[in-house]
């Protein structure tokens, strides 16, 4: 530390002596010069010099004056301008920072919640999806994504879905009862809002075999408590709040758009591809399979056989749902 101290300040002093001596010679050299030129005139008295010294004295204050006032002023110009600066260079960073912070940590948009569909959500989302190659779902219900992946033009080249199991009756149970804080359920007993939503299941899971010849469809099912949905594309990851303050008692929640690259999506995307990653209870759609895969698969989940007839009712089941959401997604496909 002293060597580096000691190397330092050594030039400094060195040049400041130096400066020093220039400016003493120069005083020198000119005082020399001054009183040879005026010697040179033999004619000049005493008075007649101590005058000429006066007068110049006087036009040195002057000169001083005036050069003080000038610098002084084209001085603080240049404070002023290199404190501006340097405040614009620290604003600029500062900004900077505060921005990276905001994008890694605050969503990009917040759609508030709604009780019916949401076009600006809706028209995000498909954006989303139509660039993405990886799409991911997981929630309690995919009841929506069957008409999604079929409406898409180029869509994603893989879909994974998590969604309720519908043989855990304590799970089905759990996200009844927060159905049942919306006023068109609360008429109805647990049991019969159980018997609905399993078969909203069912129904869901048909119209995602429907959607094979898309692309392939992972579907796995888990012990989901309802508390949020999660929809992750390639560019964001779209998390529904279903209980945030504002959204029970809605049909739609409060739903939260984070961009890729943010804490929250890095998150829960190494999270989700972890679970498929290590599921043990779901299946692959693709073009290859036929109905008859499809029933056989069914018959297993639900310990029940499962005839053709069924599978009938729940597709009729589910166009009869979807229609709405259709042409609102017509709509949003005529618009971009």
């Amino acid at each position: 530390m002293t060597s580096y101290g000691s190397s330092s300040s050594a030039p400094r002093s060195l040049r400041r002596k130096l400066g020093i001596y220039a400016i003493a010679l120069a005083y020198a050299v000119a005082l020399i010069a001054g009183i040879i030129l005026t010697v040179q005139n033999p004619k000049l008295t005493s008075a007649e010099i101590a005058s000429a010294i006066g007068l110049n004295l006087i036009s040195a204050v002057v000169f001083a004056v005036i050069f003080v006032t000038l610098s002084a002023r084209i001085q603080d110009r240049n404070l002023e301008a290199n404190v501006s600066d340097l405040f614009a260079e620290y604003s600029d960073r500062l900004l900077d920072r505060i921005s990276e912070g905001y994008r890694s940590y605050y969503p990009s948009v917040q759609y508030p919640p709604s009780g019916d569909f949401n076009e600006t959500f809706n028209r995000d989302l498909t954006n989303s999806i139509e660039q993405s190659n990886l799409y991911f779902f997981r929630g309690p219900s995919p009841r929506y994504l069957p008409a999604r992946l079929a409406a898409t033009k180029r869509g994603p080249s893989r879909v994974h879905v998590a969604m309720l199991d519908p043989r855990s009756i304590r799970a089905l149970t759990r996200r009844a009862a927060d159905r049942r804080q919306r006023p068109s359920f609360q008429a109805k007993t647990i049991d019969q809002v159980v018997s609905e939503l399993r078969i909203e299941l069912l129904t869901s899971i048909v119209a995602l075999f429907d959607c094979r010849s898309k692309c392939p469809i992972q579907v796995i099912y888990t012990l989901d408590t309802a508390v949020t949905r999660m929809e992750i594309c390639d560019d964001s990851i779209y998390l529904s709040w279903y209980h945030s303050p504002a959204s029970p008692g809605t049909v739609f929640p409060e739903t939260l758009r984070f961009s890729a690259g943010s804490v929250v999506y890095e998150t829960f995307k190494l999270d989700i591809t972890r679970q498929f990653e290590i599921f043990d209870n779901g299946i692959v759609f693709n073009s290859t399979h036929t109905d008859e895969d499809l029933r056989e698969h069914l018959s297993a989940l639900t310990g029940e056989l499962v005839r053709p007839e069924h599978l009938a009712s729940w597709r009729s089941a589910h166009k009869d749902f979807i229609g709405k959401f259709e042409l609102l997604l017509g709509n949003i496909y005529k618009k971009i």
